[in-house]
Formats: structure tokens, C-alpha cells, sequence
């Protein structure tokens, strides 16, 4: 019994035998192996991201930068636009003040050899000296204002005077007439009134620059229309009248936007 109790005694109890890892390695390796490979998932995936995020902000920014020169283009093109609107309107009011004058007799016939025989062209400081034709063209205007208006001119109350080219519409080549002062220019525009319900058609107008003679076509056309009353020009501007009233003020209109927006 002593020599069993010695046997039992001498042998380790297999409780106490430590737990070993059948590869040979223990968890704490595992562990180890686990937090490095989701490590690399993560740097993969992050590195994946800021690749795809720094691509979507460099599109972004190209869209931005394109729609910034756009817009510097656009204000660039108003700025253009507007500085080009403002000198239009300044070279037509040069224009139109080189030209305040003047006017135009339409319908006046050519009743001589001498004044048929007048250009078409306006004289010029290089000119040849005033001949017969010139003269004639002269006397034409000095006659009928005398005739028609009731208005006593002489030479010294015209500048120039001559026939311009005729349209299709003119029964005789026009007279453009440049005053030597206001004054009488005024008066004899004033008395144009005095042609209507003559038998000869003939017609006293102002010397318009292209801009005003195209809005004062388009309120003429109007007048046709029946849309405005009336349309008349004065010192180169153009006015309308929307009613029969005589104590109407009348309207002044700039362009032909205005014109439309207001009557059309």
C-alpha cells in the first residue's frame, strides 16, 4: 500500500498540464495577426477613399472654376455692351445736334432747266464757288416759303441748300436745307401746318439721324394702327398722343422697346 501511495504521489495530475495551441502558436499571436489584417482593410480603404474624395473635389472645383470664368465673361460682355449702348447714345446725340439745323422739303418740284440740273451731293468747303444750280435750289426754298408759309426769307437765312437723292416714293428729288439760325428754322417748321389740305403734297420734316428716323417709322406705324392718336417729332425727339384730349401732355418716347412696351 506504501509503494502505491509513492506512485500516486510522484505523478503530476494531468489538470496541471498547460493548454498548448495544436499549430503551435497561442492566442495572443492570433490576436495579433487579426488587429493587422484589419488594420490593412482600413488603411486600404481609407487610402481608396481619399483617392475618390480628392478626385470628386478636383471635378468640383474644375466646375467651379469654369462657371467663375463665365461669369466674368458674362459681366465683362455687360460691361462691353453697356459702355458700347452709352456711346451709341452719345455719338447719336452728336448727331442729331449736327443736324437740329436743318430740314427736309419733300414734294417741292424741280421747275427749272438750272435746278434740275443741281446734284445730289451737299457742297463742301473745297467746293467750286455757288453756281446757277446751287442758286436755284435757293430760290426754289425762298419762293415757297414765301408761297405756302407766308414767311419772308432771304440768301443770308440759308446756309446750304440742295437735292438730295429721290426714293421711289418722291415725286421729286428732296431739298435739305441748313439754316443759318434757329430762329427761322423753327418758324418755318412751326408753319408746316399750314400744307395740310393743300393740293400739292408737299412736306416739311426734320433732318433725324437713323435711330430716331427708324422710331419715328415704327410710331407712324401706330398712328396707321390706330393704337396712338398722333406722332410728331421736335428737335430731333419724338412724341405721341394717346387720346383726342387737347389738354393731354404728350409722351416723349426714347426706343422703340419703349415705344412697344408702352403702345403696342
Amino acid at each position: 500500500m506504501a509503494t502505491d501511495k509513492r506512485k500516486t504521489k510522484g505523478r503530476k495530475d494531468d489538470s496541471e498540464t498547460p493548454c498548448t495551441n495544436p499549430h503551435g502558436r497561442d492566442e495572443t499571436d492570433a490576436e495579433t495577426d487579426i488587429e493587422s489584417v484589419v488594420r490593412r482593410v482600413i488603411r486600404s480603404e481609407l487610402d481608396s477613399f481619399r483617392t475618390e474624395l480628392k478626385k470628386w473635389m478636383d471635378e468640383k472645383l474644375d466646375v467651379l472654376d469654369k462657371r467663375v470664368a463665365a461669369i466674368e465673361r458674362d459681366s465683362s460682355i455687360k460691361d462691353l455692351r453697356a459702355e458700347n449702348f452709352s456711346l451709341q447714345n452719345r455719338v447719336d446725340e452728336l448727331e442729331a445736334f449736327s443736324r437740329s439745323d436743318n430740314l427736309i422739303i419733300r414734294g417741292l418740284p424741280e421747275v427749272t432747266y438750272a435746278e434740275r440740273a443741281a446734284g445730289s451731293r451737299l457742297p463742301t468747303a473745297d467746293s467750286e464757288p455757288m453756281d446757277h444750280s446751287v442758286k436755284a435750289v435757293e430760290d426754289s426754298v425762298i419762293n415757297f416759303c414765301h408761297a405756302s408759309l407766308d414767311i419772308e426769307i432771304t440768301r443770308n437765312d440759308i446756309s446750304v441748300a440742295h437735292r438730295m437723292k429721290s426714293s421711289s416714293k418722291d415725286t421729286a428729288r428732296p431739298i435739305i436745307v441748313r439754316f443759318t439760325n434757329r430762329r427761322t428754322r423753327d418758324q418755318i417748321y412751326r408753319a408746316r401746318k399750314l400744307l395740310k389740305g393743300q393740293s400739292s403734297k408737299i412736306f416739311i420734316s426734320e433732318h433725324l439721324n437713323k435711330s430716331s428716323s427708324t422710331l419715328f417709322y415704327e410710331a407712324r406705324k401706330l398712328a396707321r394702327e390706330k393704337k396712338i392718336i398722333s406722332t410728331w417729332t421736335q428737335n430731333g425727339q419724338i412724341f405721341v398722343r394717346v387720346t383726342t384730349d387737347p389738354t393731354e401732355k404728350p409722351t416723349a418716347v426714347k426706343s422703340i422697346l419703349d415705344l412697344n412696351s408702352r403702345f403696342k
